[in-house]
């Protein structure tokens, strides 16, 4: 049975300015070249189902065909083309 798995981040960073909503990349020139201290980086880590990860796809603005999964979840079954080689 496949695993998938859900991962958070959190970043603490100090500043002397509020920080607003930035991308990954934006807040990592800040605090590699910027006036931010990346000061702590945890992850929190734990598997979820295919239910589940079909769920949170769509949340984040994907689909679960991504994983190979249908909308409930399930395994999606790809037929091959005996006759094609890969």
């Amino acid at each position: 049975m496949r695993k998938f798995y859900k991962t958070k981040f959190i970043i603490t960073v100090l500043s002397e300015t509020p920080i607003q909503d930035i991308g990954l990349d934006h807040l990592y020139n800040e605090v590699t070249h910027g006036d931010c201290v990346l000061q702590k980086m945890d992850s929190r880590e734990q598997i979820v189902s295919g239910k589940i990860m079909a769920k949170e796809l769509f949340k984040a603005g994907s689909e679960p065909g991504f994983f190979r999964l249908d909308k409930d979840g399930k395994e999606m079954i790809i037929q091959t083309n005996p006759e094609t080689k890969l």
